[in-house]
């Protein structure tokens, strides 16, 4: 799970970021590839903090079990 968290932006940024290129249409009034960067940018955020929270329990739990 964790892996996949790390990975997520990766992809999303610089893997995909060839193949979104192609579209043009615009989106609340944003080029298709500016939106898709900003997107990326929530996106990134959400798994880091989804990575923090794992992180937060596990740290907990290796606590209680010291």
């Amino acid at each position: 799970m964790k892996c996949l968290l790390t990975v997520i932006p990766f992809i999303w940024i610089i893997a995909a970021l060839p193949f979104v290129n192609t579209f043009h249409p615009q989106i609340a009034g944003l080029p298709f590839l500016a939106f898709w960067i900003q997107a990326g940018v929530i996106v990134t955020v959400a798994c880091i903090h989804t990575l923090w929270v794992l992180d937060k329990k596990d740290r907990m739990r290796s606590k209680k079990e010291m």
